[in-house]
C-alpha cells in the first residue's frame, strides 16, 4: 500500500490548470499565464517547501530564468548579461542537483552520469552543471537558452505529461489538444520528410568530406569545445580561424537538422521508422556518431521488430519487409551497427544496455552479445600495449561487462538456437504450406525460475542413478548368487584377541 502524501495543491484539476499555465497548448486561447504560473509556485513555497515537489519547483526557477531573459531583451539591454546568465546557471544547477542527489544512497559516492543515466537525464546536463559550478567563465547565454528549453521538455515529459493529469479534462479540452497534437506531429512529419531529401542530395557530399561529421567529441558541452556564446558552434563544433566550404557548411547544418529532430524523445519511433523505410548504411553511420541514445534506441526498436515477426508469423513488420531473410539482416544491417558502436558508450551507459538485453531476449539479442564480446575482446588484444599495462593495474569496468555478457549468452542459449534464426527467413505464406512443430524443451531450459530447474534436474538425476544402481545389483546377482549363512554348531564365545 502506498502511504499518502501532503501536497500543496487541493485537487489534480489545480495541478492541471497550473501544467497548462506553464506548457500553453495554445497561447491565442488563454494568453501568457507563465508569470501567474510562477507566482502559484511560490504560493505553494508558503505551505511549506518540504511539500513542493521539486520537478515543479524547478520547473518555475527555469521558467522565471526565461521570462527574465525575455523581459531584459525587449528592454535593449545587452544580449550577453550576466544577471541573465547567473540566473540560468542557478535554475539548471538545482535542476541537476534536485534530481540526481536523492539518487546518491550508496557507501561511497556514485559518478553523476550514472546516477544521470539510472533516471534517463541526458548526460549533458551533468557536464553543464560542472561547467557552471567549477568553470572560471560562465557558459553562453545562447547554450544557456537552449539547456533552459530542453530542460523545460525533459520536465514536461517525464513528470507533466502523466497519463492521469490527461484524463482530467473535459472532452472538449481533450478534442482540442488532440487536434493540436497531431497538428504537430503533421509538421514534425513533413520536416523530417524535408530533411531526409537534404540527406539524400548531400549523400555525396557527407562521402567525400568524412571528417566533418566522424568526430563526434565536438558535441560535449566542455569548457574546451566553445568559445563564445554563440549557438551555432553548439552544433557544428566550428573552430576560429578554420575555412567552411559551401558542402561542409550544408553537411552541418543537415546533421544540426537531424539533432533538432531527435531532441523530441516522442518522436523516436517515428524518426526510426522513416530511417529504415529508406535505410542506408552510411545514414546509419552518420546518426549513430551524432545522435544521443541513437544507438541503443536503434537496437531496442530491431529487437522489438524481430521478436513481433517470430511471435506472430502473419504480422509482416517494417524490418522484415527491408531485410527479408537473416543472412541479408546481419550482413547489411546487424553487423554494421557493432562495427560503428563505440564501446566507450556501452561501458558509460551499460544499464541501458542491460535492460535492453533482458527485456528483448531473442536470437538476434543472442547474436548481438556474442558480437560485442568478440568486440570487446578484440579492443583488449589488439590495444596499445601501455594501454594494457594500464588496465592490469587499475579496475576496468570492461571486465565487469563482459562477464555479464558471457552471462546473458549462457542463458539465452539455452533458449534460442539457430533454427530461431531459421525462422525468421519464412513468409507467412511458406509457414502455411510448411507449418513448423512447435519446439519442446527440456524443464530447465523452459523454466526461467532457475532453482526449480536445478531441483528438477537433480531429482531426475538421482531417480536415474537410483534405476542403474538396481539393474547393477540385480546383475550382479544373476551373475555370481550370494552363499546363504548358515548356523555353526557348538559355537562357544571367546574373548578379544584369544584364538
Amino acid at each position: 500500500m502506498i502511504p499518502p502524501r501532503i501536497v500543496p495543491w487541493r485537487s489534480s484539476g489545480e495541478l492541471e490548470e497550473l501544467k497548462c499555465w506553464f506548457y500553453p497548448r495554445s497561447k491565442a486561447i488563454i494568453g501568457d499565464m507563465r508569470h501567474r504560473a510562477v507566482q502559484k509556485v511560490q504560493s505553494y513555497q508558503l505551505k511549506g517547501s518540504q511539500y513542493l515537489p521539486h520537478v515543479v519547483d524547478s520547473t518555475a526557477q527555469i521558467t522565471c530564468a526565461v521570462l527574465l531573459d525575455e523581459k531584459e531583451t525587449s528592454s535593449g539591454v545587452d544580449q550577453d548579461s550576466i544577471p541573465i546568465r547567473l540566473s540560468y546557471v542557478m535554475a539548471l544547477i538545482r535542476f541537476v542537483n534536485g534530481l540526481l542527489d536523492p539518487t546518491q544512497q550508496s557507501q561511497f559516492a556514485i559518478p553523476l552520469h550514472t546516477l544521470a543515466a539510472k533516471i534517463g537525464l541526458p548526460s549533458w546536463f551533468v557536464d553543464l552543471r560542472h561547467w557552471g559550478t567549477h568553470e572560471r567563465d560562465l557558459p553562453g547565454l545562447e547554450i544557456l537558452r537552449w539547456a533552459a528549453n530542453e530542460a523545460l521538455s525533459w520536465l514536461y515529459e517525464h513528470y507533466w505529461n502523466d497519463g492521469e493529469l490527461e484524463d482530467d479534462g473535459d472532452d472538449s479540452h481533450d478534442n482540442g489538444y488532440e487536434y493540436e497534437r497531431n497538428d504537430k506531429l503533421e509538421k514534425y512529419m513533413g520536416s523530417l520528410a524535408n530533411t531526409l531529401d537534404k540527406w539524400k542530395r548531400l549523400k555525396n557530399e557527407f562521402s567525400e568530406h568524412k571528417w566533418v561529421w566522424e568526430n563526434a567529441s565536438d558535441s560535449l558541452i566542455t569548457s574546451s569545445n566553445f568559445s563564445g556564446s554563440d549557438l551555432t558552434n553548439l552544433y557544428s563544433g566550428k573552430r576560429k580561424g578554420s575555412y567552411e566550404s559551401s558542402s561542409e557548411t550544408m553537411i552541418r547544418e543537415n546533421l544540426r537538422q537531424w539533432q533538432e529532430l531527435w531532441k523530441l524523445s516522442i518522436y523516436h519511433n517515428v524518426v526510426l521508422e522513416n530511417f529504415f523505410s529508406n535505410y542506408d548504411p552510411l545514414l546509419l553511420k552518420v546518426l549513430m556518431l551524432n545522435l544521443n541514445n541513437f544507438d541503443w534506441k536503434l537496437i531496442e526498436w530491431v529487437a522489438k521488430n524481430y521478436k513481433a515477426q517470430q511471435d506472430d508469423n502473419n504480422v509482416t513488420t517494417i524490418l522484415k519487409k527491408k531485410f527479408n531473410v537473416w543472412k541479408e539482416l546481419q550482413k547489411k544491417l546487424l553487423d554494421v551497427i557493432i562495427n560503428n558502436l563505440d564501446n566507450r558508450n556501452v561501458k558509460n551507459k551499460w544499464q541501458n544496455w542491460e535492460k535492453l538485453i533482458d527485456e528483448n531476449a531473442s536470437y538476434l539479442i543472442l547474436y548481438f552479445c556474442q558480437s560485442m564480446l568478440a568486440k570487446l575482446d578484440t579492443e583488449k588484444t589488439c590495444g596499445n600495449s601501455w594501454r594494457n599495462k594500464k588496465r592490469r593495474r587499475q579496475p576496468d569496468s570492461t571486465m565487469e561487462i563482459e562477464t555479464k555478457l558471457k552471462e546473458n549468452i549462457d542463458n539465452l542459449s539455452l533458449r534460442f538456437s539457430e533454427g530461431d534464426m531459421k525462422l525468421y527467413d519464412f513468409t507467412p505464406a511458406d509457414k502455411d504450406l510448411f507449418p513448423m512443430k512447435k519446439k519442446t524443451s527440456p524443464a530447465l531450459k523452459t523454466d526461467t525460475n532457475d532453482i526449480l530447474g536445478d531441483l528438477a534436474c537433480l531429482k531426475q538425476r538421482m531417480t536415474n542413478s537410483v534405476i542403474v544402481s538396481k539393474k547393477k545389483k540385480s546383475e550382479d546377482n544373476d551373475a555370481a548368487p550370494l552363499k546363504s549363512w548358515s548356523r555353526v554348531q557348538n559355537w562357544q564365545p571367546r574373548p578379544f584377541g584369544v584364538l
